[in-house]
């Protein structure tokens, strides 16, 4: 009887470890879009849904295959630039910039727990050494699949610092929320 039992526990106990390990592998639900603009959206129905949110068009003078907005996301003001293959958006970035490494550090740090809230803990998170000597940068990234259809997302947050003729440094914090198996499915449409 007790062989016959720790045959049927182990087995029972395995099996819990895996879901376990899914679970934090994949925590929380897939994102279904950006700022309320689903995934697969085509630039009309993105320029409609942001502009109804109160966000203001910032590319509208200079062709751009992205839509670029300013408003309010997750309580900050930021930039949303949407990306497109085809009609389809399926990337999207969320922006801070300033010539002060403040704004873009809190940045992170504002949206990196909300992030990890909502999705789980980042798969990785490391600092790295930017253009501008001596400043560290910052990065955090998410892989998400949608258990339902095996859709892979990823999130990418970080800090990031370029230096301009006018020798003064811009800083930027970018959030890449990416739908990578609808754009593997667009470039395999030939969208």
């Amino acid at each position: 009887m007790h062989k016959l039992r720790s045959r049927l526990i182990i087995p029972a106990a395995m099996t819990v470890c895996l879901l376990l390990m899914q679970s934090v592998g994949y925590a929380g639900s897939a994102p279904d879009g950006l700022a309320g603009v689903p995934w697969g959206a085509t630039r009309e129905q993105v320029k409609k849904i942001m502009l109804e949110k109160g966000f203001k068009e910032e590319n509208k003078s200079e062709p751009s295959p992205d839509l670029v907005f300013f408003g309010p996301f997750a309580n900050r003001m930021c930039y949303l630039v949407f990306t497109f293959k085809g009609y389809a958006f399926y990337k999207g970035n969320v922006m801070v910039k300033s010539y002060d490494l403040q704004p873009v550090l809190a940045a992170f740090n504002y949206f990196v727990p909300l992030v990890t809230d909502k999705y789980g803990v980042p798969e990785k998170r490391e600092s790295f050494e930017g253009l501008t000597k001596g400043i560290k940068m910052q990065q955090a990234d998410w892989t998400l699949r949608d258990n339902a259809s095996s859709d892979v997302y990823t999130i990418r947050a970080l800090t990031i610092d370029a230096v301009f003729v006018n020798d003064r440094t811009l800083y930027e914090f970018l959030m890449v929320y990416e739908a990578k198996s609808l754009g593997n499915r667009l470039k395999e449409d030939g969208i």
